[in-house]
């Protein structure tokens, strides 16, 4: 009997053209496999822990705990602090629908093995790019926005782009919308901030209900990405109403200030990317200009303009229905 091969939806593969995703082309549909069959375990041992970084090595996903899980789930080794799975055992698990506990996953780059690390937003909550170059910092938050909006383990996802890049609501999905207004989408964070907190007594509770299938609405994680810097007024506003929260929403801040979590890349090329606390540096992951623009100038002469919302915010089409992105080089992604 030959075996069901499993592609991959237009939207992964969506993602997958943007970003310039390359090595094993099963890795995608694995991971969020893998985080499907973690969702069910932690709501069946009623739990869900923190996880400080994933890693994709030449064997499989490393995951990295801020808080060791007690049990652990069949296929999954245990490593002190760490869960390893292998790509041979991910590819014999399950195939379940079962919400993501780590939907807000994003690519930092690659370390000099080879080996990718992935960052969770939701678990730093504030996230501060910094460094001299602002196209270097576009070309993250842009890498980012495609990312969170169209990677399958993050469909379940709100993400907010405020920015005047192109690029981000051409190759962007459905769970993305796009604003120039920042004082609405604050105001929008508080007040979902504080029905958190009403609904939630404990981060635990909502990190708990994240995974139960009936309460995946009520509990989606929020990403709000600012691509160009904030008043100081603006910004002690965001930050008093997420940092410390720990209610499922995460900001990244482009243009600073510094705040817990901090990711300083350099204006090389390649860029490199420092991470902090962690003193983690890598080959960061940037979508550079001339392919951002690219990309932009194809969905504007193609494709139908967005609808636009009040207070400023667009819907981008679903990335099935978007014009394809053309192929990223291994010379314009670094």
């Amino acid at each position: 009997m030959g075996r069901r091969i499993a592609h991959p939806s237009a939207q992964a593969r969506r993602y997958e053209t943007a970003l310039g995703r390359r090595g094993r082309p099963d890795v995608t549909p694995l991971l969020e496999r893998a985080l499907r069959n973690l969702g069910r375990h932690f709501f069946e041992v009623s739990r869900v822990p923190r996880l400080r970084l994933l890693t994709i090595d030449e064997e499989g996903f490393v995951f990295h705990w801020r808080e060791v899980p007690a049990r652990v789930p069949v296929a999954f080794g245990a490593e002190g602090e760490r869960w390893r799975l292998t790509f041979a055992d991910a590819e014999r698990l399950p195939a379940v629908s079962h919400p993501v506990p780590f939907p807000a996953l994003v690519t930092l780059g690659t370390d000099a093995r080879g080996a990718v690390h992935l960052l969770d937003l939701e678990e730093r909550e504030t996230l501060s790019l910094l460094g001299p170059n602002g196209e270097v910092r576009a070309g993250v938050i842009a890498a980012w926005s495609v990312e969170l909006s169209c990677a399958p383990w993050a469909s379940e996802v709100r993400v907010t782009y405020l920015g005047d890049d192109g690029f981000v609501p051409a190759a962007g999905g459905e769970n993305l919308s796009v604003s120039d207004d920042v004082h609405t989408v604050l105001t929008e964070l508080e007040e979902e901030m504080s029905a958190r907190e009403t609904a939630f007594a404990t981060p635990a509770d909502l990190r708990l209900a994240r995974v139960n299938p009936d309460l995946t609405e009520a509990t989606a994680a929020t990403v709000a990405l600012f691509a160009n810097e904030l008043s100081p007024a603006e910004c002690d506003w965001l930050l008093d109403t997420v940092d410390g929260s720990d209610r499922g929403m995460a900001v990244v801040l482009g243009g600073g200030p510094r705040v817990a979590t901090s990711w300083t890349l350099t204006p090389d090329d390649p860029v490199e990317g420092t991470l902090s606390p962690d003193e983690l540096t890598l080959t960061a992951q940037c979508i550079p200009a001339p392919a951002r623009q690219a990309i932009a100038d194809v969905a504007r002469a193609t494709q139908a303009p967005t609808t636009v919302a009040p207070g400023g915010r667009t819907r981008t089409p679903t990335c099935a229905s978007c014009p394809p992105a053309p192929t990223l080089t291994e010379e314009s992604l670094v």
